[in-house]
């Protein structure tokens, strides 16, 4: 009993010390961009969370109000890199946060946030206090007796994103570790339970407790959750139907039918709108619209529409005239698609705003032009302008094109790349058009900086029979006479030189 006892005050003693060194002797608390001087006797780690990264910031004082012995505290400038603290950054369409040991070592972790603010904030908080506990899990871990092993220090406690509409549930004892049934919607906690418990679960306070595991939370992903209450869905227009009853309408679908739109929490299985389909929290199958399909989380499938949007991420394929994702692990083909991370968007234009972007200057066979490619990790597109020097005047040129960057290795890349070329008059005559299917191969001589050489093939169209290319006769091929109806078409073998800029590189 001694001995317990005895061990029990050296733990709570290395703990306390081990807090008391984290942080800075100021401590400077910020809630929503507000700074408030804080009490001098606590010991404060300080926390910078970037701008650009989507949370909601007074849940996370929130969150570290549970745990004040650990001293949280946000702060409005950024942490000098020698300062011990919290670093909060987007990392593409991840979140990276950093926690600076007073004794000098970095610990990270790296997490896809959930969607919605206030649960993307819970997250991060949980990932903050699991990181800052890592320097005294280590400490806990070297004291503790032989054959006894201290906790897990990679493990993050991650809530589960909860639908805010949704009563809270009852309490529910904890699943041993041996049983792997997985929790259904009915058994998940609200969102402030979740926080609590996953809190609770994963530390306790210093006074005289050990540090328990943190209960580990499965990723959530679309197709989790299957259809209940009653599984089919009609609806007039959302909120006139089935959507009209408020257990229907945050029921999970398997098979709705909305006359002109419809309304639900999610779907697993099939959706067919006149117009609108509306989904709460997730889709899982098939959602076919007339107008738009609209997922404010996470979508696993395919989404058929004029305009799909997608808030959470897309595994599977957006297929429509606008597609909106968050991050597609898969196909968007439209006109316009946005995102923020991306494999393959192909469509006349695509903004992936954690994508590729690189500038380009290529001189061919009679041209000099100036581009700048953009896009997902696989697929980009090609707009630029330039000029083709022929015969005794210059003409101007403009060029767009769809591009797919085969490999990557260190600092070799390999593209295929399809171009349209118009060549402008100022003359009412008729324009030409040139059509080239590239190969380059680039070398990088700087981590920005690439050469590149490209094999091509050229057709050139035109309705003028005085046009000539810029290339020797012997390689060029005549696929079709001149004629006042219908013009001529050539073909040559060329390549293509050039220089390339990189301006910012995929996230992964």
């Amino acid at each position: 009993m001694g001995t317990e006892v005895t061990r029990s005050l050296v733990l709570g003693g290395a703990l306390a010390l081990t807090l008391l060194a984290l942080g800075s002797p100021l401590r400077v608390r910020a809630q929503e961009g507000d700074a408030a001087e804080a009490s001098p006797a606590r010991a404060v780690l300080p926390v910078f969370i970037a701008a650009d990264v989507p949370l909601d910031r007074a849940v996370v004082v929130e969150a570290f109000d549970t745990m004040p012995a650990l001293g949280l505290a946000l702060v409005r400038d950024e942490l000098e890199p020698s300062v011990a603290g919290v670093r909060v950054e987007a990392a593409g369409s991840e979140v990276r946060v950093g926690y600076r040991r007073a004794s000098g070592p970095e610990l990270t972790r790296t997490l896809a946030l959930p969607p919605g603010a206030a649960q993307a904030a819970e997250a991060v908080a949980l990932v903050i206090i699991n990181l800052v506990h890592d320097e005294a899990v280590d400490l806990l871990s070297l004291l503790a007796p032989a054959g006894e092993e201290g906790p897990a220090a990679d493990a993050v406690a991650v809530p589960r994103p909860v639908d805010a509409t949704e009563p809270a549930a009852t309490t529910r004892a904890e699943p041993s570790a041996q049983d792997d049934t997985e929790p259904t919607a009915q058994d998940q906690p609200s969102t402030a339970a979740t926080l609590e418990a996953a809190t609770a679960t994963a530390f306790t306070t210093t006074e005289g407790a050990v540090l328990e595991q943190p209960r580990l939370v499965p990723e959530r992903t679309a197709c989790r959750e299957r259809a209940n209450h009653g599984r089919v869905g009609v609806d007039v227009l959302p909120m006139l139907g089935t959507s009209s009853f408020r257990s229907l309408r945050h029921a999970v679908r398997g098979f709705s039918l909305n006359l002109a739109g419809g309304l639900s929490r999610g779907l697993h299985g099939v959706e067919i709108g006149g117009a609108l389909n509306v989904q709460r929290d997730f889709a899982c199958g098939l959602q076919i619209a007339g107008g738009l399909n609209v997922v404010l989380g996470p979508v696993q499938g395919l989404q058929i529409a004029p305009v799909n949007i997608a808030l959470g991420r897309v595994d599977g394929v957006q297929l429509g005239v606008v597609n909106v994702a968050r991050e597609v692990r898969g196909l968007q083909l439209g006109l316009v698609n946005v995102s923020r991370d991306a494999a393959a968007p192909i469509g006349l234009l695509s903004i992936v705003t954690n994508g590729r972007t690189e500038l380009n200057l290529t001189v061919s066979e009679g041209m000099i032009v100036a581009g700048v490619s953009h896009g997902g990790r696989i697929v980009h597109n090609i707009y630029g302008v330039g000029i083709r020097l022929s015969g005794k005047e210059a003409r101007p040129v403009v060029f767009a094109g769809l591009g797919a960057r085969l490999f990557t290795r260190r600092r070799v890349s390999l593209d295929l790349d399809g171009i349209a070329h118009w060549i402008l008059r100022v003359d009412s005559d008729p324009q030409s058009s040139l059509v080239q299917l590239r190969l380059s191969l680039e070398v990088r001589a700087h981590p920005r900086v690439g050469v590149f050489l490209a094999p091509t093939y050229s057709w050139f169209f035109s309705n003028r029979e005085d046009e000539r290319t810029q290339t020797p006769r012997v390689l060029v091929t005549t696929y079709r006479e001149f004629s006042e109806v219908h013009g001529r078409i050539l073909g040559w073998p060329g390549f293509n030189v050039g220089v390339r800029l990189h301006l910012r590189e995929p996230s992964r």
